[in-house]
């Protein structure tokens, strides 16, 4: 029973070790304008990468993601990776 449990421990934090997730990478994403993440309303906002940008207006609109600026025209969405 003893020799059990230190091979299921030693398995354990051996597989533990193996798993190495990248690190998450955030944005910022700002705008004069209201833009929309999973149907919630910004107009500033931290996200974790993959995010997807809605322009819910009847124009289109100037986002700045980490300093770079780009356009999302009415209805449409623009994706970020």
């Amino acid at each position: 029973m003893k020799k059990l449990l230190i091979i299921m421990f030693i398995f354990l934090c051996s597989s533990c070790a193996l798993i190495n997730d990248p690190p998450m990478r955030t944005v910022n994403i700002s705008s004069d304008n209201v833009f929309s993440i999973r149907g919630e309303v910004f107009n500033y906002a931290k996200r974790y990468v993959p995010v997807t940008i809605y322009n819910p207006n009847i124009y289109s609109i100037n986002i700045n993601v980490d300093g770079s600026d780009y356009i999302v025209e009415k209805y449409d969405s623009m994706r970020f990776e």
